[in-house]
């Protein structure tokens, strides 16, 4: 999905993404996925601990995708 959304957002003419993790129980289980995805943290907050995120697109992002496989039709 990410790999999907680094394209489109490319195609778009967007220079970089940026995503935001807010830590809850329900949360804990991907509360590493940006920095494993190659985004770099860019902000935090004090007030409830959620961080910023982002990746710039302009280095020829791309994103590891050994599971899923994309059909255009």
């Amino acid at each position: 999905m990410c790999g999907e959304m680094l394209s489109a957002a490319s195609d778009l003419g967007a220079s970089r993404i940026v995503g935001r993790y807010v830590p809850t129980r329900k949360n804990m289980m991907v509360a590493d996925l940006y920095e494993r995805l190659g985004f770099d943290q860019v902000g935090k907050a004090a007030t409830d601990g959620s961080t910023t995120w982002a990746l710039d697109l302009g280095g020829g992002a791309s994103i590891r995708n050994d599971f899923v496989e994309v059909e255009r039709a």
